[in-house]
């Protein structure tokens, strides 16, 4: 039969280590077991574990060990060596934290305690402001949405084996947790758009600053894989580029986010259309003046209007027509007053010279979405 050593913990141990030692016979029962250190029998070592309760350098070496039945007659070949190694100092474990700068509020934080020789350990976290050590079984340690109490020193130490051999503490790591900021929604033009429409959504952080990001854009909380701008262009809207987005930053130079935006609904309506108004009335009292107001139903950003008369016919007139295609009118563009920011022409000083028939629209963006022609008022 063949015979094979185990050391627990394996390979590589520190002063004052328990170390357990076993020698494996993968058949028969009844063994008597020798022990050999650097090919010299060890004459207290007869059982099947040799256990060091307290090691030190001078049991570092190779070992080996071999079986014989009571009866004699019976033996297993002598194993292969094992080597036993003995360091004098003391292991003291490195901490170090992802990510290395501040942490924003609301991501994680992995904290990893590094050792050369890992096998066997169980890792202990401490921090200034707790009186008692968290436990992992792995050297990392994760919290997973962090809170500004989070921030503080951070050691880690580790320890094996029954009693429990312990390493030196690491050194501190300062662990700094800053207040995440908030992503910001904007849409240009307006959140009331109209079909055809050229529409930007632009995302911001509240906070400012030179932090560089990379964006992640969500249309009815479902994440846009193809979209990581800070902001996007939807040239010809249709209904169903209405919804919900929000959007988030992620720091470029870690795995840090943002807090996610409130969300802002983009609604997208059929047809512009412009509705034109008279104040006071609509006959004119030599003298006196006339406003008339144009607007747009369901929306009132970012507009500026052209107002029209009715003219006789010639060339370069606009028309108006039915919804058969039938020209109703020829108008020309009011040269004393043009495009206005304002919705509202005045006359200010009616006259006989002004009666007629009007019609504005209104125009926004770029490149200009126009509403379709009001409906006509007569002035008389």
């Amino acid at each position: 039969p063949k015979a094979t050593v185990n050391v627990q913990p394996a390979g590589h141990v520190f002063i004052r280590e328990r170390v357990t030692l076993t020698c494996g016979i993968e058949s028969g029962d009844d063994w008597n077991y020798e022990w050999y250190k650097n090919n010299n029998l060890l004459r207290d070592a007869q059982r099947k574990k040799y256990e060091i309760s307290n090691v030190d350098q001078t049991h570092a070496g190779d070992y080996t060990c071999k079986g014989t039945q009571s009866t004699g007659r019976i033996y297993t070949h002598t194993s292969a060596a094992v080597t036993l190694t003995v360091s004098a100092v003391k292991v003291k474990p490195t901490i170090t934290s992802n990510p290395e700068g501040a942490a924003l509020t609301g991501n994680t934080v992995t904290l990893y305690c590094k050792l050369h020789q890992s096998a066997g350990w169980t890792f202990y976290w401490s921090k200034h402001t707790q009186s008692s050590e968290k436990e992992t079984i792995t050297n990392v340690y994760t919290i997973s949405s962090v809170s500004l109490s989070d921030g503080g020193q951070y050691w880690c130490r580790a320890g094996r084996g029954n009693p429990v051999y312990y390493t030196h503490y690491s050194d501190a790591l300062w662990v700094k947790v800053t207040d995440s900021t908030k992503a910001v929604v904007s849409i240009k033009p307006d959140k009331q758009v109209f079909k055809g429409e050229t529409v930007t959504l632009r995302c911001d952080m509240q906070a400012g600053g030179d932090t560089e990001w990379t964006y992640s854009w969500y249309k009815d909380d479902r994440l846009s894989s193809n979209r990581r701008t800070q902001e996007f262009t939807v040239s010809s809207v249709t209904e169903s580029n209405g919804g919900k987005y929000t959007c988030r930053g992620d720091r470029t130079h870690d795995i840090q986010s943002s807090e996610i935006s409130d969300a802002v609904t983009l609604t997208v309506s059929d047809v512009a259309q412009a509705v034109l108004s008279v104040s006071p009335q609509s006959w004119l009292t030599e003298g006196e003046s006339v406003t008339l107001s144009c607007e747009v139903t369901g929306s009132s950003t970012g507009w500026t209007f052209s107002w029209y008369r009715a003219a006789l016919y010639r060339q370069g007139l606009e028309q108006i027509r039915d919804v058969h295609g039938k020209v109703l009118y020829h108008v020309e563009l009011l040269s004393d007053r043009g495009r206005e920011a304002g919705g509202s022409y005045t006359l200010s000083s009616a006259a006989v010279n002004h009666t007629g028939v009007y019609v504005c629209r209104a125009e926004r963006g770029e490149p200009a979405y126009q509403t379709q022609y009001s409906t006509v008022q007569t002035l008389w």
